[in-house]
């Protein structure tokens, strides 16, 4: 992920594994929880749902983690302001990531 934010013109091929692995891992840590941290909605989410979401831009596909795609969905549903705080980092994101990695 540096390499996109320091703007070079290559994607680490580390990357996408590096998140395949970590949502592989909240997807176990999910089973029979609905939050991250305990049985309520907390900070946790809210950091977490963050760096899924970047995952989710980069992976395109988080159905291989149903666990983790549908806390991300309860997720966004809490963030009173998920959708309008993150819509234009995603997609600017998004755009950047098409351009470097040629999608």
């Amino acid at each position: 992920m540096a390499r996109i934010l320091h703007r070079e013109s290559s994607i680490d091929p580390g990357t996408q594994s590096k998140f395949e692995d970590a949502l592989s891992i909240l997807n176990e840590l999910l089973e029979g929880h609905d939050w991250m941290a305990g049985r309520d909605f907390s900070i946790a989410d809210i950091s977490l749902a963050v760096t899924v979401s970047t995952a989710e831009v980069i992976l395109g596909d988080l159905s291989k983690y149903p666990r983790v795609e549908a806390w991300l969905e309860r997720a966004k549903v809490k963030i009173p302001t998920y959708e309008e705080d993150s819509s234009l980092s995603l997609n600017t994101m998004r755009k950047f990531y098409e351009k470097v990695s040629n999608k």
